[in-house]
């Protein structure tokens, strides 16, 4: 067994795909599904832990949390990490029962953009969902978003590009859009009639027409395109992070220990 020492203030760094919580539990059924042996690694974990919890803060849009509680040790002060072979240790000397104050600062951030967004149905293969959510994300208008799907991405020699638009999405929605005045309509005007007709935005019927794809490399491509003048970066990897559920644990105690089973490679870089 090796033995770090983790001095004054150690920062425990959690990014995964998994329900928001600190080191409990409140609701077990809502853990995705794809994820049911981490969710019995972490379950066998914190029932372990025996916990008092302190105090919690929010913030108004549900993104951010800060919880306080503390951990009561039995007199080997070790807290054992799942079933990894590691722990934590508290240095002391007296073997006497003792306790570990810790601070969770959590982040969410989708919830500040959709708070219906539900992590356990996301799939995050799914490119038409980031899509949808990366619309409202970066705050883009439906009429936004049909200009520059009129700019980029339709071309016909013999039509203007709304004429042609509205042409492929009566052929894929299988429906006959009343636009009256053509020449001198509003992107407001189209997209109503789209959605009044088809119960679907403009956004959605653009996706499927120009950027979606069977080969998932081409259509992660369009999509990472058609938002690069938005967000200057990788879309995808840019919408990932935010609807990940992020947190740190700080153990605020001095002479904290991480002991690492022999078995265990750790590559630091």
């Amino acid at each position: 067994m090796k033995k770090i020492l983790l001095t004054i203030l150690l920062a425990f760094q959690l990014s995964a795909h998994a329900q928001r919580s600190a080191i409990f539990f409140e609701d077990q059924a809502k853990f995705p599904s794809g994820l049911t042996e981490v969710k019995s690694w972490l379950v066998a974990m914190t029932s372990k832990l025996p916990f008092a919890f302190q105090d919690a803060k929010t913030s108004p849009n549900q993104d951010a949390t800060f919880q306080r509680f503390s951990l009561a040790l039995g007199p080997d002060k070790i807290v054992p990490i799942g079933n990894s072979g590691s722990a934590f240790e508290l240095e002391s000397s007296d073997g006497k029962p003792s306790k570990i104050n810790v601070q969770y600062e959590g982040k969410w951030k989708i919830s500040a953009y959709q708070p219906n967004f539900n992590l356990n149905t996301f799939n995050p293969s799914d490119y038409s969902k980031i899509y949808e959510n990366a619309l409202l994300v970066y705050n883009i208008s439906e009429e936004q978003a049909l200009a520059e799907f009129l700019n980029k991405y339709v071309t016909d020699d013999k039509l203007p590009s709304l004429k042609a638009f509205l042409r492929d999405a009566e052929k894929l929605t299988k429906k006959k859009f009343d636009i009256k005045n053509i020449d001198n309509v509003t992107l407001t005007a189209v997209v109503k009639e789209i959605y009044l007709k088809t119960n679907r935005y403009a956004s959605d019927v653009a996706y499927q027409l120009y950027l979606k794809n069977k080969n998932q490399d081409k259509e992660r491509a369009n999509l990472a395109n058609f938002f690069r003048k938005f967000t200057g970066g990788n879309v995808v990897d840019e919408f990932l992070n935010i609807a990940t559920p992020q947190g740190k644990f700080y153990f605020e105690k001095s002479g904290v220990f991480l002991l690492l089973d022999q078995n265990i490679f750790i590559c630091f870089g």
